[in-house]
């Protein structure tokens, strides 16, 4: 599995769509058919929204769905502003909040893939906890 995911991630992080696909040339021949297939049919289908040399362009250089490795990145990008006004920074930590407000919201609605501790039942989605942060 840890080698899936090495290669995965190698192809990901390629500097151009050529250097992409002349890899991807190459691990075909060596994956297992079946992710062959699912590689081909999910990712590489969306690579051009998904390769780094598109994402370089917006200041993206690794992905993760670690939320503390991701907040943590945001604010350190906020710390090398320069020369930023002070509302365009309290627009982008208000709405850093208002997304980590909503994704607790989810989680203890019972969405996606959160788990709730043993003893906490599922509460519904109100408009209550709902940020809309559109100026």
């Amino acid at each position: 599995m840890a080698y899936y995911v090495d290669t995965m991630q190698s192809l990901l992080l390629s500097d151009t769509v050529e250097t992409y696909n002349a890899e991807l040339l190459t691990l075909t021949t060596k994956w297992s058919q079946p992710f062959t297939t699912y590689f081909l049919a999910t990712v590489h289908a969306r690579i051009d929204h998904l390769g780094s040399w598109r994402q370089r362009k917006f200041d993206v250089e690794l992905a993760t769905t670690n939320t503390s490795e991701s907040f943590n990145a945001q604010l350190k990008k906020l710390q090398n502003w320069t020369d930023a006004p002070v509302d365009t920074m309290a627009l982008v930590l208000c709405r850093l909040s208002s997304f980590y407000v909503t994704e607790i919201t989810r989680g203890r609605a019972g969405l996606n893939d959160y788990i709730l501790r043993d003893g906490l039942a599922p509460q519904p989605l109100s408009g209550k906890y709902c940020y809309n942060v559109t100026h």
